[in-house]
């Protein structure tokens, strides 16, 4: 109960430093990968990988940012598309490359966080992934983070998958 406490105020925490809070509406289908340095570190974009296009909405935070950026009173549709893709790499996949991270994810929990091994105050010196896939979230274990990066990309390769696909998680 306690890790998972630590785990979320974490999340909070990360999530309240980033540039780009908007959320994705009525959708659980997609994967999103997010990679953080320590705290002192710029920002990486999350990248969001999807079958389709995704509906997303600015938060009231973004629309203020974005209308005191720009000195507007209205975002226009463009302004609002140009927001979003400088802060969210968004990639469309096929549906087997989709289906093969989430088996990925789901027969490889050893990667992630758990009673034993817990992202605590030493493991925020290094990356750290917060993965969202299907609505649940799993948080990498900072010593296993290479290893799991390491064998995803692996997986898709002999599974060959969209290379796409590949290629983004290889650069985060």
């Amino acid at each position: 109960m306690k890790s998972l406490k630590m785990s979320l105020v974490m999340v909070l925490v990360l999530t309240a430093i980033f540039n780009c809070k908007a959320q994705l509406i009525k959708s659980v289908n997609y994967i999103k990968l997010e990679s953080h340095g320590p705290i002192e570190e710029v920002y990486h974009r999350p990248l969001i990988i999807s079958t389709c296009k995704l509906k997303v909405e600015l938060t009231k935070q973004d629309i203020t940012k974005l209308k005191s950026e720009y000195g507007v009173r209205v975002i226009t549709p463009a302004l609002e598309k140009m927001f979003l893709n400088q802060n969210i790499y968004f990639l469309i996949t096929t549906k087997r490359t989709y289906l093969q991270m989430l088996k990925f994810i789901d027969d490889n929990p050893h990667f992630f966080t758990n009673e034993k091994n817990k992202n605590n105050s030493a493991a925020y010196n290094h990356d750290i992934t917060s993965i969202t896939a299907q609505g649940r979230i799993y948080e990498v274990f900072y010593k296993y983070n290479n290893g799991f990066f390491k064998n995803l990309i692996e997986n898709l390769k002999v599974k060959n998958c969209d290379k796409k696909v590949i290629t983004a998680i290889d650069q985060l």
